[in-house]
């Protein structure tokens, strides 16, 4: 498992073969977060666009190339706090994967990170 994945403790639930969720809960006990930032710990945006790769590799029926790609439309709407719940959806279209996080349920659901990633062929 990357080291990436198993800072988190991670339910995949595939909704077709191109669309997945995670439950995602971000630990606080692991030396990826241990300075960022002591007195109020929150994920890197850069592990978290690692989760995104991560999971799309693992649990979705598509072939991406990993050499080179841009990121569109990326926004960080919310910090990431370490033991707390999210939803991470992930849809692969073609050589894209659009994403999105969010935190809490029903009507207080609100955005964390979105964003697409276009692979170039």
């Amino acid at each position: 498992m990357s080291e990436y994945l198993d800072i988190a403790d991670a339910h995949v639930r595939p909704i077709s073969p191109t669309i997945i969720e995670i439950d995602l809960t971000p630990r606080a006990d692991t030396a990826l977060l241990k300075d960022h930032f002591k007195e109020h710990p929150i994920v890197p945006g850069v592990i978290q666009l690692r989760w995104i790769f991560e999971f799309a590799k693992a649990h979705l029926d598509s072939h991406l190339p990993e050499t080179s790609y841009t990121i569109r439309n990326l926004k960080f709407s919310a910090p990431m706090i370490p033991n707390t719940d999210y939803l991470l959806r992930i849809e692969s279209v073609g050589a894209r994967l659009a994403f999105r996080t969010t935190s809490g349920s029903g009507h207080a659901t609100k955005p964390v990170t979105s964003g697409v990633i276009e692979f170039d062929s």
